[in-house]
């Protein structure tokens, strides 16, 4: 099977390319290049399966993203850290 090119060469252009990951894991993936960071408050939302294009020096894009996602929310804490919380996932609180 051949590698597709746009992956292999993703991370040149500062791209992080995700198809069906967790949101745990595309999470994780934000954190290792950015200071502030950016956590998941439920599992149901952290086992959430994304997929897109994103500039890995740019949180804010999957911050807008996740935001366009009818039952998410996102929390600023005056430390900076982004809380992605579910609003009405399956098995979550309201």
């Amino acid at each position: 099977m051949l590698a597709n090119v746009n992956n292999v060469t993703a991370w040149q252009d500062r791209r992080l390319l995700f198809e069906g990951q967790s949101l745990e894991e595309i999470v994780a993936e934000f954190n290792r290049y950015n200071v502030n960071r950016i956590e998941v408050a439920d599992a149901d939302l952290a086992r959430l399966r994304l997929s897109g294009t994103f500039a890995s020096n740019d949180p804010a894009s999957l911050i807008e993203f996740l935001q366009r996602i009818r039952d998410v929310k996102v929390i600023v804490r005056p430390d900076g850290i982004r809380v992605l919380k579910a609003q009405s996932m399956p098995g979550s609180p309201r």
